[in-house]
């Protein structure tokens, strides 16, 4: 059930499109883009050492996955409603093989991490490959976060509708597109609570060996991934028994 719903979503997605997935790869190409001359160039927004094309595209790809996780498995028992309702199968499983067109995404922005470090500053850290696990640990936030928003959106329709304006001001609220340095030292401490920050420092690094996140940092991203995890894996099976009656 994983590999053909996760097989028939990666197929759905890119049927029409004329480049099919080379989307994956110029989407976040256009993005940063458009944010490099717009903040870089003309807002002249630090970027702490790193060229600003490769210092937001390593944050736009760390959060790309992550939205594209979140709203894949948040939207999943919406989107299979119709098979939900004719036989009995896993719940989590149909949500979690919304993560199977993310996962193809996130290949290509991989790739385009490397593509574009290597056309502006032609090298790049031998280090890469721990990229890969940074993107990983995004997806692994995503399930929990989608979990979560899945069991919500079954009791309160508004969540739903509310998913694209959370996750926008999670964006602007994560070193994304700026560098944690702009941010105010009295709100340091509640900033550095936030998972993305060691994870998109983390991807940095890998790539320009810019500095590393803190294992503070790390520690803390890691122990607030579990918790997310095991409260909306236990939220979600305790809601589930609801979901026939309410889908």
């Amino acid at each position: 059930m994983l590999y053909w719903l996760g097989w028939r979503d990666i197929k759905v997605r890119y049927a029409e499109a004329y480049i099919g997935v080379l989307w994956a790869l110029l989407q976040p190409l256009a993005m940063v883009s458009v944010l490099s001359v717009v903040l870089g160039f003309l807002a002249r927004v630090p970027s702490d050492g790193m060229p600003y094309s490769v210092f937001v595209i390593c944050g736009i790809a760390v959060w790309t996955v992550f939205s594209n996780v979140v709203h894949g498995v948040a939207n999943g028992l919406n989107v299979n409603a119709s098979l939900l309702s004719k036989i009995y199968c896993s719940r989590l499983a149909v949500v979690a093989s919304a993560v199977g067109a993310p996962l193809v995404d996130a290949v290509f922005l991989f790739a385009s991490v490397v593509i574009l470090t290597l056309v502006q500053v032609h090298w790049i850290s031998w280090w890469v490959p721990v990229t890969v696990l940074f993107l990983i640990w995004a997806v692994f936030i995503g399930v929990a976060v989608g979990l979560w928003f899945s069991a919500l959106s079954i009791n309160y329709k508004d969540v739903s509708l509310a998913l694209p304006v959370i996750l926008q001001i999670g964006m602007f609220a994560s070193p994304v597109i700026y560098p944690p340095s702009l941010v105010p030292e009295h709100f340091q401490f509640f900033f550095e609570l936030n998972p993305f920050v060691p994870i998109i420092a983390g991807v940095r690094w890998s790539v320009y060996g810019a500095q590393a996140p803190g294992l503070m940092g790390l520690a803390i991203a890691g122990v607030t991934t579990i918790f997310l995890l095991v409260s909306a894996l236990y939220y979600f099976n305790e809601a589930q028994r609801l979901f026939a009656d309410r889908m």
